[in-house]
């Protein structure tokens, strides 16, 4: 797991401390490793928070070894890659315990690339096998998604390519987002959501109209359809009405807001004819 600790250089020494109490390291650790000499106070530190955090910032490493943030690390080594060769720590692959399928699903561990955008992907166990969060540290920060371990193979399948077809696909918007007419087409994106483990409450609804006088019987139309409540639909989206012999129909976006999820969507479209390949044969 990865600890944000961007927030943490406005607290307290003692309130940092405090926090670092939480991920196991005890004021008497601490206290050996600030009574070494500068470089070395560095290197055990670094050390420290490799073994509680999968890729620790530098701020956490000066936090340990009691320094300000940016004040030691990048003093006694160029980069992080230097600093960690110093100390012979090689990153290993994170590991999730096995799991028990049927024939019928998939462990959706099996389709996580170790990168994705050039930086590397974790993975964490949550609820003893039956979950697990993906995520990747950013500068400041990070992003994950926890999704299911097992997952229906034909929903998947289904799933990944309608949202080839359907789908959102740029970064900027950091939403996962289907939009449609047809209600079948977003009872299976619900199905899919809710097979990697998000209940349909989770999503957020939109409706596309002429006129805002058709607001309520739009917004009506798709909560009998698919079981949306009231408070899931944000502001509809107007759009120019068509000529007197149009179709009157009302397009459905359905959104979800985790760049993660967008991300890994996005490698799963991208991938799909070897997505097919490693289905067919598992």
């Amino acid at each position: 797991m990865h600890h944000q600790t961007r927030s943490w250089a406005r607290l307290s020494s003692s309130v940092r401390d405090a926090k670092l109490n939480e991920l196991g390291i005890s004021n008497e650790v601490l206290d050996q490793v600030r009574n070494k000499i500068p470089r070395m106070r560095i290197l055990e530190a670094a050390r420290i928070a490799a073994s509680v955090d999968d890729e620790p910032n530098s701020d956490l490493i000066e936090y340990i070894a009691g320094y300000a943030p940016r004040s030691a690390v990048y003093h006694y080594f160029s980069s992080m890659t230097e600093l960690y060769d110093s100390l012979g720590i090689v990153k290993k692959p994170s590991s999730l315990p096995t799991t028990s399928l049927s024939p019928s699903h998939l462990d959706l561990a099996t389709t996580i690339p170790p990168s994705l955008a050039g930086i590397t992907v974790h993975m964490d166990d949550v609820e003893e096998g039956n979950r697990f969060r993906i995520w990747q540290k950013l500068n400041g920060g990070m992003r994950s998604v926890i999704l299911n371990r097992c997952v229906r193979r034909m929903l998947f399948l289904a799933g990944v390519v309608l949202y080839a077809g359907e789908g959102t696909k740029s970064l900027k918007s950091g939403k996962v987002e289907v939009a449609n007419s047809n209600p079948g087409v977003l009872r299976l994106h619900i199905r899919f959501m809710e097979g990697l483990g998000f209940s349909v409450n989770m999503l957020r609804a939109r409706v596309q109209i002429h006129a805002l006088t058709e607001n309520l019987e739009a917004e009506g139309l798709w909560s009998k359809e698919l079981g949306l409540s009231p408070a899931q639909f944000m502001k509809p989206l107007l759009s120019e009405p068509g000529g007197p012999d149009a179709r009157r129909t009302f397009t459905l976006q359905l959104s979800y807001s985790n760049t993660m999820l967008l991300i890994l969507l996005r490698h799963w479209t991208e991938n799909v004819d070897a997505l097919i390949q490693v289905l067919d044969h598992d």
